[in-house]
């Protein structure tokens, strides 16, 4: 229903959108009828072509009930079939939420309308997913806003200069791993002889920091939310000045929901 939900964004920005998986034909369709699916459901049944592209979950032995399962993930192909980007997760039990990798990967935008948000003036934190169930991952965004000419120090700047942090708190069976940084480049310090890497603000004016989150919340013991904490530490500089360094606290409510999976194979 995640992917239904934004198949539509997929197609106005250009892709089309197969999911591939060794169920049989007729449960593929039941499947499909049964919650609105509208986009290709591919059925690969002795897992062949989920063998050739290296997808086949070798943690399962065979002859066990889930054996043919691919590792949870996608492809994602230009109009040659060459593949341009790729991401998949060890273990069947465990996936992204679709917004999450349509963001992470794809670079769409989310749907700001579904996901749970906190603000501040210049610091905003996004869920990357409308509600989190048992075994997924998602992301929070952190956005930092930024003029023109405006950047942040980058997490290793040296002493001497204020480095960009984000640390994230969340409850008990909450998994939180660490902050994934933009890029930066070399900034040559003005009268001073030294270089320090900075982070220049990305689309929409804004620094992005992506921190993962894993629900290992049992579904049967699930509460509607969770909050998680965000603190997030910052310098906006500019090649003339800086400004005083800021940190923000900010929470988060983190719906949680139960998966609507008929089936591990679906």
């Amino acid at each position: 229903m995640e992917l239904q939900r934004r198949a539509a964004d997929l197609e106005a920005a250009g892709y089309a959108l197969f999911v591939v998986t060794p169920d049989p034909v007729p449960a593929l369709a039941a499947f499909a009828a049964e919650r609105g699916i509208a986009y290709p459901l591919l059925s690969d049944a002795d897992s062949a072509v989920i063998r050739r592209v290296g997808m086949l979950n070798t943690l399962i032995e065979p002859g066990e009930p889930d054996y043919g399962l691919p590792f949870p993930g996608l492809f994602v192909t230009d109009e040659r079939g060459t593949v341009t980007h790729k991401r998949f997760h060890r273990r069947y039990q465990e996936r992204e939420t679709v917004d999450a990798l349509l963001h992470g990967v794809l670079g769409l935008a989310l749907d700001m309308s579904a996901n749970p948000s906190a603000a501040e003036p210049e610091v905003s934190v996004v869920l990357g997913a409308d509600a989190l169930g048992f075994g997924q991952w998602t992301e929070l965004y952190v956005r930092i806003a930024l003029a023109d000419g405006e950047h942040l120090y980058g997490p290793d700047a040296p002493a001497g200069f204020i480095p960009t942090t984000v640390a994230v708190s969340a409850p008990e069976g909450l998994e939180v791993t660490g902050a994934r940084y933009p890029r930066t480049v070399t900034l040559a310090v003005g009268g001073l002889d030294e270089r320090v890497e900075v982070i220049e603000p990305g689309a929409g004016g804004a620094v992005e920091v992506a921190v993962p989150l894993l629900s290992r919340v049992p579904e049967a013991d699930a509460p509607d939310a969770v909050t998680v904490t965000v603190d997030v530490g910052y310098q906006v500089c500019t090649e003339l000045e800086c400004y005083l360094p800021q940190r923000r606290r900010l929470e988060v409510r983190v719906p949680l929901r139960r998966l609507d999976r008929p089936s591990p194979r679906t």
